[in-house]
């Protein structure tokens, strides 16, 4: 298979707090860069898979994920106080 099928989606904000979903197919060499900049996705946004884990937006994604797999675009949280 030269290539895979996936849903990114980016949980809704605002009044209506609607999710947004986007099917895209992926190739090997595919970067989570890429599909951000194909998808017209904000650069202050990362992917991860759910588990809350971050995928790296410059690695090949192709090999991370299965074909059908959901990926999660979200802004970056910021766990505990910041330093004064």
């Amino acid at each position: 298979m030269n290539s895979k099928n996936i849903t990114i989606v980016k949980p809704g904000a605002g009044n209506n707090a609607q999710s947004e979903a986007y099917d895209i197919a992926i190739q090997p060499g595919h970067t989570g860069k890429q599909v951000m900049e194909q998808l017209k996705i904000g650069s202050e946004y990362t992917l991860s898979k759910g588990d809350g884990k971050t995928v790296d937006l410059s690695a090949d994604i192709f090999p991370l994920v299965e074909n059908g797999e959901k990926l999660f675009a979200t802004t970056p949280a910021t766990v505990g106080q910041l330093a004064a």
